[in-house]
């Protein structure tokens, strides 16, 4: 038969992870879409995600901000015949912010690099993004993607002293979580108060202090 087009309406809260799955009978040739809330026409808007690879299975998976009817276009393009086919949708909504499952600051550090050593974790929407900053500062916040545990660093204002450092991670529906840790900024090398021989002197010793 012709390539036809099958449209499913799915009602999504905000916050929710969506995936969808689809499997064609053997020899089908199918693509899955979804498309915004808002679309008109499968045939002139672009869709949200879309798998079209080669057969009958395929997989989308998307992050939902804002609520609405959005809707999944099953597309089949076998022209001999129609082929039967399984849709599955998962949408679950994340409520809860990342969690914090370790972080280890560099307790002494240059103003010039301050780092954090940090774990975090969302089971349902993952992480996406983080950024750090001097409690004091008011400037706005420098995102930077989130790479999994590691070492993440700031530049803050010289001087030596104690500071509050905070950090920020976002998940992928745009919850945030914060938490501090103090570290110490030295940025004023050492002095030396004595050493012997002192200038013009003669030192007896294979190594003198």
């Amino acid at each position: 038969g012709p390539i036809v087009d099958l449209v499913y309406a799915v009602d999504i809260p905000a916050g929710s992870v969506v995936v969808a799955s689809l499997s064609g009978a053997p020899g089908a040739e199918m693509g899955l879409y979804l498309f915004r809330s808002g679309t008109e026409s499968i045939f002139t808007d672009e869709p949200l995600v879309s798998s079209a690879r080669a057969g009958g299975l395929q997989r989308v998976s998307a992050v939902v901000r804002t609520p609405g009817t959005y809707y999944l276009n099953v597309n089949g393009r076998n022209t001999d015949r129609a082929y039967a086919f399984t849709l599955t949708l998962i949408v679950k909504q994340d409520t809860s912010a990342a969690e914090y499952v370790a972080i280890s600051p560099e307790l002494r550090s240059r103003s010039s690099e301050v780092c954090l050593n940090l774990t975090a974790r969302d089971s349902v929407s993952g992480i996406s993004r983080i950024a750090l900053w001097e409690s004091v500062s008011s400037a706005p916040l420098q995102w930077m993607p989130y790479q999994g545990t590691g070492r993440y660093c700031l530049a803050v204002t010289p001087g030596d002293g104690n500071r509050a450092i905070s950090a920020s991670i976002e998940n992928g529906v745009g919850l945030i979580k914060n938490i501090s840790a103090r570290v110490t900024i030295d940025d004023t090398p050492p002095t030396v108060v004595l050493a012997t021989p002192v200038q013009g002197s003669i030192s007896l010793r294979a190594r003198p202090s």
